[in-house]
């Protein structure tokens, strides 16, 4: 069943959504803007009871939103830049590193 909302965040979700795909697009990895853009409309529904026109526009609202995920968005994506970058470091030391020699390889004096 729709609620009252439901049409009126139909509307807003199409005027608005092209604005959220640019910010997001200048914030974060080319990969992420689909979801991330996806997300400020989830987070905005959720937050729906919370817009207040009286404290500023839906536009506004919606804008404060997108920047909080595209922060979010990036530093999960730094976090796993990092990871990745730890994961090649640790994989070359590893790769220079000589391997202990098996029993088989140490020569036996007698």
């Amino acid at each position: 069943m729709q609620t009252a909302k439901a049409p009126l965040a139909d509307v807003l979700t199409r005027e608005h959504i092209d604005a959220v795909r640019r910010t997001i697009a200048r914030r974060v990895h080319p990969g992420l803007v689909d979801d991330a853009t996806q997300e400020v409309f989830a987070k905005a529904a959720d937050a729906w009871s919370t817009f207040d026109p009286d404290r500023g526009s839906f536009a506004g609202w919606l804008w404060g939103i997108a920047r909080h995920v595209a922060a979010d968005t990036w530093r999960h994506q730094a976090g796993l830049a990092r990871t990745e970058a730890a994961a090649r470091a640790e994989a070359e030391i590893a790769a220079t590193r000589h391997p202990h020699p098996d029993e088989d390889d140490i020569p036996m004096h007698l």
